[in-house]
């Protein structure tokens, strides 16, 4: 695999990099092996196939994450496979000190010492929605987050519990399905894990009422029995149900499962209005972050709309709470300077948008305590995350701005012309001279031509590469093809889940050149819409060529993996020597301790000798008596 199927496939990606502009998209992780590994996507056109296409460049392990260390592992991976770094185009990393400090960060590294002309891209836009969707939660404390993972770890733990609950679905008529784990780190956690528990909420309710002490069933019957009736339960279930009932209330548990299911009654039937406030709050208001991240975790070509989808997310957030007169005229200048904790620009908070089951659930409560809390709460979450969303989202990158005109459906508009020409200056070090000169004029060609391909029927990528075949806009196409290799999202995520994948509890030992390598091969697959099978099956076995980098690999994989193994023998081996202290040269009083023990050892060896000796002769004695008597 590491050298003979993966070196194939690295090595084409590399000689397909080093002869055109490329993208990266960097990130490092921690593998089930505990190891830091740096992963790298490049993003290039792909002249065979005719469109953009990701595929994995390289992982690598670090002993440090820091800029330091993330620089020397790009540079070494550069240097040693002779990457042009003139090629490269930008790379989109996350936000943090290490990657994208202003001062010292990674990218202001390569920028100041390899690459200058490194396109602003900003930082990886996913992370700072994801990262207001936890400044949206806080207020709430985490109350529908810890109830997650509550229940989680109740089922988890306890076979039985999802038997009975499993049971109980089928008797409300609801559909089951195992309660998710909260993970902060997943993106917008929160919503996935509470969209399925909002619609198994009763059967929640009706299976931990079955642990509340005889007093609080009591007080708390009503309501359940509501429940059953609401949900068209009939005799015998409620029969089954009370046989449940009997059967937990006798259940022996632990103190800590014990304590979980007061926490988890606590929310579900003692504070259930709130828990459902929160709940359909959620599911309403993230939506919005929701469809964003999946939209710009797609492998499409989108860096042309990332400018407009965050102009919109951001408008539409703020229209949730704000008054619409002072959202309708801002531009996405505008939107990221106004002032949005002025309680001047915000609804009131009654006619905030709080969703249709949570706005129910208000005008039945009235003006109760829990109201005006939640109320209160769902103003301070709505203005953390527009904060946040205000500060983190590159709405006055002039660089995405532009790149929104590339867009086939926004040709015929002067804007259009104004961003297409403002790209030529931006992107100056990826065209020669006279491209540059014949920009201008294929810009004004190409509003008005109508002659171009219908781009209803294709990818963006693949109506360019089809307008850059027609010859009509060389220039103008290879600046637009260049810009379109950006990355958009965070696609290096979608490689730690593989990586969870390979490198498992039963493979934690597995060598990271062995891992990159099927990273590799997995990604070089995707990118090439194949199956193994029908990547290497040959139409005619007799007549097709065959690659002969491939043959050579493979042949030479086994020789070049024992050199390797043998390399870091002796590797080991001279670190070994090199670490070994020449042992001290003890003084006489030690070597005559030692001697002296030498020699107490040797006369008990004699002397056990000795014993053992005299006691096969008694015991030949005695067999020779015996042997006398019985005569």
């Amino acid at each position: 695999m590491t050298h003979g199927l993966g070196k194939t496939f690295t090595d084409e990606t590399i000689e397909n990099i080093s002869h055109g502009p490329f993208s990266l998209n960097i990130d490092e992780s921690t593998s089930n092996a505990d190891k830091r590994v740096l992963t790298m996507l490049v993003s290039y056109l792909s002249i065979r196939q005719e469109r953009i296409v990701v595929e994995h460049l390289q992982s690598v392990e670090l002993f440090k994450v820091d800029t330091a260390s993330v620089f020397s592992a790009i540079e070494k991976m550069f240097n040693d496979n002779n990457i042009p770094w003139e090629n490269l185009v930008s790379v989109l990393m996350d936000s943090c000190s290490v990657m994208r400090g202003s001062k010292n960060g990674l990218e202001v590294k390569i920028r100041k010492e390899k690459a200058p002309q490194l396109l602003d891209i900003n930082g990886d836009s996913c992370h700072h929605v994801h990262n207001a969707c936890r400044k949206f939660c806080e207020p709430f404390d985490g109350l529908v987050e810890t109830l997650a993972t509550d229940l989680h770890n109740d089922v988890k733990w306890s076979a039985d519990l999802k038997v009975q609950l499993r049971e109980i679905c089928e008797i409300l008529s609801i559909p089951f399905t195992t309660p998710l784990r909260f993970l902060s780190h997943r993106w917008l956690s929160c919503y996935d894990v509470t969209a399925p528990n909002i619609v198994m909420m009763d059967a929640f309710r009706v299976m931990y009422y079955g642990f509340m002490c005889p007093e609080d069933r009591a007080l708390y019957k009503t309501p359940i029995l509501q429940i059953l009736n609401e949900r068209g339960v009939t005799s015998d279930g409620k029969e089954r149900l009370k046989e449940i009932w009997e059967t937990m209330s006798s259940k022996n548990m632990t103190q800590d499962g014990h304590n979980r299911k007061q926490r988890i009654i606590e929310k579900v039937i003692e504070k259930s209005k709130e828990t459902d406030l929160i709940s359909s709050f959620y599911m309403a208001v993230l939506r919005l972050l929701k469809d964003y991240v999946l939209l710009f975790q797609s492998k499409s070509t989108l860096i042309h709309i990332l400018h407009d989808k965050q102009e919109e997310l951001m408008r539409n957030f703020l229209a949730c709470f704000m008054k619409p007169e002072f959202l309708v005229r801002l531009s996405s200048q505008q939107l990221k300077t106004v002032k949005i904790a002025r309680e001047e620009h915000c609804l009131h908070p009654k006619d905030m948008f709080l969703g249709l089951a949570a706005e129910e659930m208000l005008q039945k409560e009235g003006d109760s305590p829990t109201v005006k809390c939640f109320l209160d709460k769902a103003t301070d979450a709505y203005v953390q995350c527009a904060q946040h969303l205000q500060k983190r989202l590159p709405l006055d990158n002039d660089f995405l701005k532009s790149v929104s005109a590339v867009d086939p459906s926004a040709r015929g508009h002067h804007l259009t012309v104004r961003y297409l020409k403002s790209l030529r200056s931006t992107c100056k070090s990826f065209l020669t001279e006279e491209e540059a000169s014949q920009i201008s004029l294929e810009v004004h060609k190409y509003q008005v031509d109508s002659s171009l391909p219908d781009p209803n029927l294709m990818s963006i990528d693949k109506w360019w590469t089809a307008v850059k075949g027609t010859k009509k806009y060389p220039a103008l196409s290879k600046m637009v093809l260049t810009v379109l290799t950006c990355f958009h999202g965070p696609m290096v995520e979608g490689s730690f889940n593989l990586m969870g994948d390979i490198i498992d509890c039963k493979s934690t030992r597995m060598d990271n050149k062995t891992f990159s390598a099927t990273q590799s091969v997995k990604y070089g697959l995707k990118a090439r819409n194949a199956t193994a099978l029908q990547h290497f099956r040959k139409k005619e076995v007799l007549h097709t060529p065959v690659d002969r980098n491939l043959c050579v690999n493979m042949r030479g994989a086994a020789k070049m993996q024992k050199e390797e193994w043998a390399k870091a023998a002796a590797t080991k081996k001279k670190r070994l020597e090199t670490l070994t202290l020449a042992a001290p040269e003890r003084n006489s009083s030690a070597k005559e301790r030692d001697s002296l023990k030498e020699k107490e050892m040797a006369a008990r060896k004699v002397h056990q000798q000795e014993l053992k000796r005299k006691a096969v002769q008694r015991l030949t004695q005695l067999a020779a008596k015996k042997k006398k008597v019985s005569h």
